[in-house]
């Protein structure tokens, strides 16, 4: 099943909760779908969701999203990022 999102747009459930919208968009603006990624990858999943939920950025991270979604910046303080990076990779060495 192909986790990469060929066109990066992003569409919340109504009951998603702040750090799963945050997630949501941190995946579609590096190309994955959350729910692909959810599904494929449940354990690592569950790990971004619980970190974002607990990070003390989240309201920069929102922020970054809305005034410049593809920022690099998001690497340098999100406690998700190198697991974030990992699934691009595989996501790309197997699509």
């Amino acid at each position: 099943m192909p986790i990469h999102n060929h066109r990066p747009s992003v569409q919340s459930a109504p009951q998603l909760d702040e750090a799963d919208k945050l997630v949501q968009c941190r995946l579609a603006m590096v190309g994955l779908h959350s729910e692909a990624i959810q599904s494929e990858y449940a354990e690592a999943f569950d790990k971004i969701r619980q970190r974002c939920g607990n990070c003390g950025f989240r309201a920069s991270c929102a922020a970054e999203i809305l005034r410049d979604p593809y920022s690099l910046a998001w690497e340098g303080y999100c406690p998700n990022s190198a697991a974030v990076n990992a699934l691009v990779a595989i996501n790309e060495a197997i699509c």
